[in-house]
């Protein structure tokens, strides 16, 4: 591995972190949802995110090996590309159906009554 290789990969680590913890202040600002749920979601979409970095660094890694004018390096890699488009492609979709889950628990708990308004101004 090279030391460009390297730092790529612990700069994508370093950001799949930050994306775990914004994902996890965007749970936390979610009113009453169960610690298990949090917990849960915080999993399925690291999970997802691991997945999806894991997979386009072997697709990228095969594609480099792949020499452009062997019909035989097309046939060979061709499918092992297409598994690791296909992983990326799962876990975007679990990444939709997530954000699918949410987004109502999300606009609930935006809602501001009047209760909430007044709670505020008073203080309490």
């Amino acid at each position: 591995m090279t030391n460009n290789h390297i730092e790529k990969v612990l700069n994508d680590a370093k950001a799949l972190e930050k994306k775990l913890d914004d994902f996890g202040d965007l749970l936390e600002s979610i009113q009453n949802m169960s610690e298990k749920r949090k917990f849960l979601w915080k999993e399925i979409f690291h999970n997802a995110m691991q997945d999806r970095s894991a997979s386009l660094m072997m697709f990228e890694l095969a594609f480099k090996t792949m020499d452009s004018s062997s019909a035989v390096d097309h046939v060979n890699i061709s499918p092992v590309l297409t598994r690791y488009l296909d992983k990326m492609s799962k876990a975007n979709d679990q990444l939709i159906k997530l954000a699918e889950l949410i987004k109502p628990l999300q606009d609930e708990s935006s809602v501001i009554t009047t209760d909430d308004i007044f709670s505020k101004i008073s203080g309490n």
